[in-house]
């Protein structure tokens, strides 16, 4: 990180969210093929008015400029045709606020940022209902998100791999299907 210079470091943000897209980018420069980046704090169960004034608006500043310098980077450096990049939660929040003014776990809908090798660019797939609560068009399970992956980074999706006392297990479950609509071929 040291080779960096002060300019790159801070259009990815000083704050540890930018720091670790910074070394994310160099760690797939080396030849890393999968890094995971995490960005807690999102979950508020209570007082999420206090949050929406004082607590979301410098994590989303830290997330665009993180995720802004790491897709310029990418694509300025050849690698956005060999990488696949995933901003996703593990579910969404309810769409209602709850009796302590919060958001609880909601796994019926979400929203799932992909930008990368093997996808296309510009394209959104399915709609909520207008409150949020349900897919109204083309739902799409996290199963279906994998397989995407997967396939966008040239997987056999077919594949049969083996444990180690020889049980067969598919590389992605039998009803996932791919999101045809993103991927480029």
């Amino acid at each position: 990180m040291n080779r960096e210079t002060p300019e790159t470091r801070k259009r990815y943000g000083r704050k540890l969210l930018g720091q670790s897209a910074l070394l994310a980018r160099r760690l797939v420069e080396g030849g890393v093929r999968t890094v995971l980046v995490r960005y807690k704090g999102w979950d508020h169960h209570q007082g999420i008015t206090r949050a929406l004034t004082y607590g979301f608006p410098p994590k989303l500043e830290a997330l665009d400029q993180a995720v802004t310098a790491l897709h310029e980077d990418l694509t300025r450096r050849g690698l956005d045709e060999r990488v696949t990049v995933v901003l996703a939660s593990e579910f969404g929040r309810t769409p209602r606020i709850n009796p302590r003014g919060g958001r609880d776990h909601w796994a019926r809908a979400s929203s799932v940022l992909l930008f990368g090798g093997g996808l296309k660019r510009g394209v959104v797939v399915g709609k909520t209902d207008a409150n949020g609560e349900a897919p109204i068009e083309r739902p799409v399970s996290p199963a279906d998100l994998f397989c995407t992956v997967l396939g966008a980074l040239g997987a056999d999706l077919e594949q049969v791999l083996h444990t180690p006392d020889g049980r067969p297990v598919r590389t992605v479950n039998e009803s996932a299907k791919p999101i045809r609509e993103i991927l480029q071929s």
